[in-house]
């Protein structure tokens, strides 16, 4: 039987202890970083176990950005490796500006991207 191949994504995290981080661990009902729960603000007019079901699979991988989605690295190529290319790939990029972010669904589930188009961001993960 063949192993499992592993995949490798590429996120973004804000800093922890930053107000997006704050935001984010919030409204998942669990802090990523250390792991621990957090309260949720109540919504009006959602039930408190209704909107923990609504949360549930995003509040396992914690409030993140995806810049680059899963894949199996090619041939020869493992953790370490993808890992060293995309440090030295950021370590020469200066920060992105991004324009504001706006709700949006994708698929099945929420997130927040981008209002107008962002090149500079589709460049890097290209990259």
């Amino acid at each position: 039987m063949t192993p499992p191949v592993a995949r490798i994504a590429l996120y973004y995290a804000p800093p922890r202890g930053s107000a997006l981080a704050g935001f984010g661990a919030r409204w998942l009902g669990r802090d990523a970083e250390p792991g621990a729960p957090a309260a949720p603000p109540p919504i009006p007019g959602l039930a408190p176990a209704r909107q923990a079901a609504l949360t549930e699979a995003p509040r396992r991988y914690g409030f993140h950005g995806t810049l680059v989605a899963p894949f199996v690295p090619a041939p020869g190529h493992d953790l370490a490796g993808v890992r060293a290319a995309a440090v030295a790939l950021a370590a020469d990029r200066p920060p992105i500006p991004l324009p504001p972010l706006t709700l949006a669904a994708l698929g099945d589930f929420l997130a927040l991207v981008p209002s107008a188009p962002a090149p500079a961001l589709d460049a890097l993960a290209a990259d």
